[in-house]
Formats: structure tokens, sequence, C-alpha cells
């Protein structure tokens, strides 16, 4: 990912100046004539420098919270002092809700610095002769282990480089892939090896970092269709589901899987049921329906809860599971049905002040907003919702609201219709002309789409 990366800041670098890049993204651009000018495919080396007419920002990096841990380099959820990337927060501390606020981040925000002093902690550079080279170079594997160094790194300690066993070998400006190390034939050389055993927050330094031209931590945008629709919502629903399938709700008298399969047919029939109602009543209101419900999509037993249902189709299981608790909340003992009831309004008042309200969302909305979900995650807590690190960064989503906007603005739903797309290209082209086939056939059919969107507009 180091190549991609690292144009991708070459790329920011012209437009957050408003000029043609003076280098390409390796070095010179080729001089005309010679056997590198295929490099420069159109003349744009002659441009460097010029104005491009307009200047450019990256806002939003978009995406699910284990591609900003893995494809970023940042520290997952499993870690437990640095398991979240937009704060301080600790596996010990990240449910704290006492003073979040509009006024108080409680646990602290992160910053660039935050990251590039982790960085630093965990890079070695090193000038290696020709001999230092030659001997580092047979002291290199790659290590594969599901704990090991993650890369090509050393094998054994090699003191008077003042290296250990483990240390990984780095992509760097200056050797973007470290298969070429072998290749490197100008010395001394400058490398870079990455100490896994200091690691904090950061699991590499990733080049598209930079303060200067504004991409940093807030481009990354919580995203509501993975982190709410796929999180909190859908854990609520399966558990809300589980418990009324283990109290009998339908009152079949039966235990065990027959329990489980007898109340889950029971659940499907009252779910397209509701659909119908819900469509009569309501037809100003799209929902995406469940297109099967099964025990499967449940988990299977309620020792493996996990509802499989896809993010749009769980915003609509909200409120059915909210009206089926209301209904049956007669078959629970204490107070177990109202807790769970008012998790799952506390939950659909989101839902609604998300929908209802407008991209620069008002103080007292965002109050409200702050206040139903605290409400949530106390009452899931109660009821026995079993808390995911998402529980956690929906309190992002929420928090950074005041700055970035509804997030039903900047959501992913569109996105995610498009990797769909990008997905059967990719399958139907051929891998001797694979990218230019996926970059043709996909500007093709995205003109397609937008000609069709234009049509319908114009229609309407």
């Amino acid at each position: 990912m180091f190549p991609i990366f690292s144009v991708l800041k070459w790329s920011f670098d012209s437009l957050a100046q408003g000029t043609w890049p003076a280098k390409s993204h390796s070095g010179d651009w080729a001089v005309a004539g010679s056997s590198e000018a295929a490099d420069d495919v159109s003349g744009r080396g002659d441009k460097g420098g010029r104005p491009l007419g307009f200047f450019g920002a990256l806002l939003h990096v978009k995406g699910d919270w284990s591609e900003f841990a893995h494809t970023l380099g940042m520290a997952d959820w499993n870690s437990e002092l640095f398991c979240c990337l937009f704060c301080k927060a600790t596996r010990a501390n990240r449910y704290d809700l006492a003073g979040f606020s509009p006024l108080n981040s409680v646990w602290g925000e992160l910053t660039h610095d935050d990251v590039d002093r982790a960085c630093r902690g965990c890079e070695k550079w090193r000038t290696l002769s020709q001999p230092d080279h030659a001997r580092v170079r047979a002291h290199l594997h790659y290590d594969k282990r599901a704990h090991g160094a993650s890369g090509r790194a050393l094998f054994a300690d090699l003191p008077d480089l003042q290296l250990m066993k483990d240390d990984r070998l780095e992509p760097h400006p200056g050797l973007w892939d470290v298969g070429l190390f072998d290749k490197i034939s100008k010395f001394p050389c400058r490398i870079l090896f990455w100490r896994k055993s200091l690691e904090t927050r950061c699991r590499h330094r990733n080049p598209i970092w930079d303060p200067t031209i504004g991409v940093t931590l807030e481009s990354l945008m919580v995203d509501k269709l993975h982190t709410l629709h796929l999180g909190p919502a859908m854990a609520w629903c399966c558990h809300a589901l589980w418990q009324l399938i283990l109290v009998d709700a339908w009152e079949t008298g039966h235990v065990g899987a027959s329990l489980h399969n007898l109340s889950v047919h029971y659940i499907r029939s009252a779910l397209w049921n509701w659909y119908k109602v819900r469509k009569r009543q309501m037809p100003e209101k799209d929902i995406t329906e469940v297109q099967n419900f099964t025990l499967n999509m449940l988990g299977g037993k309620p020792s493996s809860q996990s509802l499989h249902t896809k993010a749009a189709e769980t915003k609509g299981l909200v409120p059915f599971v909210l009206d089926l608790l209301k209904k049956k909340r007669a078959r629970f003992t204490g107070d177990l049905a109202e807790i769970l009831i008012g998790a799952g309004e506390a939950m659909q008042q989101y839902f609604d002040l998300l929908d209802e309200s407008p991209r620069n969302v008002p103080a007292a909305t965002l109050q409200a907003m702050y206040d139903a979900m605290k409400r949530h995650i106390i009452l899931a807590r109660r009821a026995g919702t079993p808390l995911k690190p998402k529980h956690h960064l929906v309190l992002h989503l929420v928090a950074r609201t005041a700055k970035h906007g509804n997030p039903g603005y900047y959501a992913t739903f569109t996105d995610e219709g498009i990797n769909k797309l990008l997905k059967f290209v990719g399958q139907a082209a051929h891998r001797s002309v694979w990218e230019v086939r996926v970059f043709l056939h996909f500007g093709k059919v995205e003109e397609i789409r937008h000609g069709k969107r234009r049509h319908l507009s114009l229609d309407h």
C-alpha cells in the first residue's frame, strides 16, 4: 500500500498548491527523447510549476474501521491501551460515558503529533555500507507468522548495527518496495527498519498524513452504515430477538432447538405482516426489507448470537423489534422488557434525528443526539446486550457531528453500491489487460449510470 498512498500524497500536494507537479511521483520527469520518456505520457513535465487553475482539498476518507486500522496502519480495537484511532480511550474505559457531552471529549482527542510520535518511536534509520548491506540481506526473511514481524524482517540480532531480531524492513521514499532491497547498488544507502516490540498506536507510518495540506485523522469519517447500522443497531436487534425467543414470547411450550425454530417462524410471519402494515400506513417511508429470515441469521443458537442482515435492512428491523417487544412485554419478568424497549426507543430516536436534521445540525438537536445515544448504550448494557467496539466508535460519530455535519450526508450507502459494480467489472476482465479493462469499463458504466440519473431528474 505504501506506493499507492505515496502517489496519492503526491497528488494532494499539487492540489493543495494549485500547481502542476514539478516532479513525477518517483522523481524528475523523464527527459524527452530518453528511454524513460514513456513515464511522461502527456508532457506534464513541461507544465511543472504552472497554475492548475484551481485548488483541491481532501474532505473525507470513508470506510470501515477494519480498513482504517489495517490499511492505514493503525492499531485496532483489540489493543489494550490504544483501541481507538480517534481518541486516547483504553479497553477499560471506552464505554465510560460520565461527562460525555458536546462540551467534553472525555478521553482526549488523538492528534497528528500523537501518531507521529508513535511512529518515530518504532522507526530505526540506518546507513549501510556495501558489506553491511550484504550482511543485512543475508539475515532477512519474510515472517508470515500470525504474531510475527508481519513482513520482511531480521531473524537474528545485528548488534554492531544496533538492529534486533524481528526488526522489519520498511518502505520509504527511497525504497518503495522492500523486495528491491537486494538490488540496491549505490552505497552508502539509508534504510528504514521498524521495531515491532515498541509499537503503540501505529503499525506503519502512512505517507498520506500531512497536516500542512490538511490530511490528518480529522479526514477519516466515522461512517453511519458501518458504525451505526452494523454496530449498536445490529447488536440490539439480535439481543432483543433472542430474549423474545428465550422467554417463549409466542407460548409454544417447546424448549431448545424446537423453541428456537418455532419462534423464528413466528418472527418471520410477524415481520412480513409488519412490512405490509408499514407500507400502508407510511407509504412515504422507504424501508429496505429483509428478503428472508432464518435461525442462522440470528447465529443459530443463543451461545453464538449474531445478526446477519445488511445495513439498510437492520435500520428497518429496529422499529419492528421495538413493536414486537411492546406487544410481548407481558412475557418478561422483572424490568428487562422495559429496559430493552428504552434502549430501542433511544436508538430509533437517534435514527429519526439523523433523518430529519439538516446538514448543519442545530445545537439543541445535537444535544438530543448525545442524549439518545448515551441512553441507548446505558440501557443496552443493563439489558445484557454485548457491547462491541463500535459502541465506542458510534460516540465519535455523534461527537464529530458538530464539525463534520449530519452523518447521513456522507454515509457510504452509495459508495457500497459502486464497490459491487467495480467487483463485477473486475471479475469480467482478463488478467492480461486487467487494469486497462477495469478503468475503461468502469468509466463507461459510470457514465451510463449518471446519464440515467440525469434523464430521471429531467423526467421528474
